[in-house]
C-alpha cells in the first residue's frame, strides 16, 4: 500500500473512532451509495446519447446550426413579446 493510501486509511480510522462509527458499516454503506451512483451515471449518459441521436435525426448533422437557429427564434419571440407588452411597433 502506498504512503497516500496508508495516510488516507489512517484518517478514515481516526474519524470513525471519533464519530463512534463502525468501519465495516461505513464501508458497506459507501459501497451501496457508489453502486447506485454508478447506475445513475450510466443511465444519464445513455439518455444523453439518445437525446443527441434524436437531435441529429431532427436537425441534421449540424447541431451548432440547429442551436443557433433555435436561439435566434427564441430571441425573435422575446422581442415580439416585449414590443407587444410595451405597445411599441417593432
Amino acid at each position: 500500500m502506498s504512503r497516500n493510501n496508508t495516510q488516507t486509511l489512517h484518517s478514515i480510522r481516526m474519524m470513525c473512532r471519533m464519530q463512534k462509527v463502525d468501519e465495516k458499516v461505513l464501508y458497506d454503506r459507501s459501497r451501496l451509495i457508489l453502486s447506485i451512483y454508478r447506475d445513475v451515471c450510466w443511465s444519464t449518459m445513455g439518455r444523453a446519447e439518445e437525446v443527441y441521436d434524436d437531435l441529429i435525426c431532427t436537425c441534421g448533422t449540424s447541431l451548432d446550426g440547429a442551436l443557433i437557429t433555435t436561439a435566434k427564434k427564441k430571441l425573435l419571440c422575446f422581442l415580439v413579446c416585449l414590443c407587444g407588452a410595451m405597445q411599441f411597433p417593432c
